[in-house]
């Protein structure tokens, strides 16, 4: 009997945003697992750290020690460790910054 299994990574599906210092990436299908990021302020240079935690498809990222003021933030995923349902790693380009505007 074969059984099929969906082995694809869940990947990122809409444009980053942020809000009041959390930033919400939309994933491609349910995710689950936690994710660690450094994020720049693009007005001030300002530097935060984060950590998120997936829920269904999205994942949330709180910022430590202040809100950027800027409408927008670059940031970089330092680890990874979400994966879809299945036990598949998200793809993440771990060598380009991601941008979250504010919504």
């Amino acid at each position: 009997v074969f059984v099929a299994v969906e082995n694809t990574p869940p990947r990122v599906a809409a444009n980053s945003t942020i809000s009041y210092g959390t930033i919400t990436m939309t994933m491609s299908e349910e995710v689950q697992g936690t994710i660690r990021v450094r994020a720049v302020d693009t007005a001030t240079g300002a530097t935060y750290s984060g950590t998120g935690i997936a829920s269904g498809k999205n994942i949330y990222i709180t910022l430590e020690g202040g809100m950027p003021t800027s409408r927008t933030v670059r940031f970089t995923i330092l680890e990874n460790n979400i994966t879809d349902l299945s036990g598949n790693k998200a793809d993440f380009n771990l060598n380009q910054p991601y941008i979250a505007n504010v919504y």
